[in-house]
């Protein structure tokens, strides 16, 4: 049931509206199973019919396994039944099982993100990319493809940076724009011991910084992220990575950080900073 809530908190209300608005051509045995059949029943004709290579009922009954009641249907919740079904209507070539496939291989690799399985979120975060640039080939919406390719780089720079992949983790993080994503980067840019060393240009540095600090003044981040991310932002400034040198902004950083209660922040400021007798903040 676990399984189920995240999947219906991921993408079933668009993997509904694709299948309802699939073309289906039945034959009077079908139309009448269909109609009058119970859902048991139901799911039997599919799955036998998807069994003989019919392409709607391979996504009816990849619908099924997503959204299965066991009492009624006599199957249980399977994600991975659902996939097998949806790749297979979709390896005909059919534009609408192209886009189910798609939209269900991105909600199962963020189940496996959840679940910390971040090789399985990673392998099925390729494949639903793999589908996305099938759609794009049949005339997909750029606009909707663009948001799927954040969703999907979203995951994969989440996975890799896990999986220890650090190089992948941030060409797909360079990808998205969520709030993590410029925390990563942030990272990889900041700390020089990260094994492989992820270098960056002076272009990318910059970018990075502007991105750290949009998403440090976004007000619904995450309070324990900007904790962190201060830091890191005023040792960008202090040191001069990525930005031009200024100790006035660093030491601004620090504060913030210092007053959402980062105890680095606070042991920087008496370490490294000073006043002046004429109010001049000095790095020591």
């Amino acid at each position: 049931m676990l399984e189920q809530n995240l999947m219906s908190r991921a993408e079933n209300d668009e993997i509904a509206a694709i299948l309802e608005v699939a073309t289906v051509t039945q034959s009077q045995n079908r139309a009448n199973v269909l109609t009058n059949g119970t859902p048991k029943e139901i799911a039997d004709f599919h799955e036998k019919a998807a069994s003989n290579g019919d392409v709607s009922s391979m996504l009816a009954l990849a619908n099924i396994y997503i959204n299965v009641d066991e009492n009624d249907v006599g199957r249980e919740h399977d994600i991975e039944k659902a996939v097998y079904w949806a790749e297979m209507a979709a390896k005909t070539g059919d534009e609408t099982a192209i886009l189910v496939a798609m939209h269900i291989r991105i909600s199962y690799a963020t189940l496996c993100e959840i679940v910390t399985d971040f090789q399985g979120a990673v392998d099925s975060a390729l494949m639903a990319n793999n589908w996305l640039e099938k759609a794009l080939s049949k005339g997909y919406d750029v606009n909707e493809s663009k948001k799927k390719m954040m969703t999907i780089s979203g995951i994969l720079g989440k996975s890799y940076y896990y999986l220890g992949r650090y190089v992948e983790s941030a060409r797909y993080s360079f990808q998205t724009d969520d709030p993590m994503a410029s925390m990563r980067l942030s990272i990889f840019m900041n700390d020089t011991d990260v094994p492989p060393k992820v270098t960056f240009s002076d272009t990318e540095k910059s970018i990075i910084i502007n991105r750290l600090e949009k998403t440090l003044s976004n007000e619904s981040v995450d309070i324990e992220l900007k904790k962190s991310g201060y830091v890191i932002l005023g040792w960008f400034y202090q040191l001069g990575m990525g930005t031009q040198q200024n100790t006035i902004v660093a030491y601004n950083c620090f504060v913030k950080a210092r007053e959402l209660g980062n105890k680095d922040a606070t042991k920087t400021l008496a370490k490294h900073y000073k006043k002046t007798m004429f109010g001049v903040i000095k790095f020591k």
